[in-house]
């Protein structure tokens, strides 16, 4: 398999479009300079004497898939919120139509995206107050479900047992 221009040959050039135009609506943060709003907890109204929280999300595309992952500082209390996992799994929802607003914007089309599974949600305190949260979302890209070449046809199947057969692994 040859690479050109980072991409496989194996891929099509309309494969390498969407993941270009993907790319670049994950990377937008705004188009109307209005600002982005995700319902972030950076972007509540707080008073000056408490300390801002910080979070953020980042999205990785892995194939047909995209993770979206968000991180947060939260205070302890927040953990004990009976609708905690709720609204962590809004925030990433809220990312997600966000990107799909974005490509929309970009390239006219729909991006489809399916949730895969559950949200998975990773707390651990810092200290007394403060806690850190990582959750991580899946979503197949409808857009690429048959456009993608499948492991099957690139024999990587061979390549593995020969190279298992030449250390003598069974």
């Amino acid at each position: 398999m040859f690479f050109n221009n980072g991409f496989p040959e194996i891929l099509t050039e309309n494969v390498v479009i969407l993941i270009n135009n993907l790319s670049r609506a994950m990377r937008d943060k705004e188009h109307d300079g209005a600002g982005l709003k995700l319902g972030m907890r950076r972007e509540e109204e707080i008073p000056l004497s408490d300390k801002k929280l910080c979070d953020g999300f980042k999205t990785k595309l892995a194939g047909d898939l995209l993770q979206i992952n968000y991180h947060s500082e939260i205070n302890l209390s927040d953990l004990h919120n009976p609708h905690f996992e709720g609204e962590i799994e809004q925030i990433i929802s809220n990312v997600a139509e966000h990107i799909k607003k974005e490509f929309k914007l970009l390239t006219g089309d729909n991006l489809k995206l399916t949730k895969i599974g559950n949200i998975e949600i990773f707390a651990q305190s810092a200290n007394r107050l403060r806690s850190f949260v990582q959750a991580s979302c899946k979503y197949r890209v409808g857009n690429l479900a048959n456009q993608l070449p499948s492991n099957q046809d690139s024999g990587l199947e061979d390549h593995y047992r020969q190279f298992r057969e030449f250390l003598g692994i069974k």
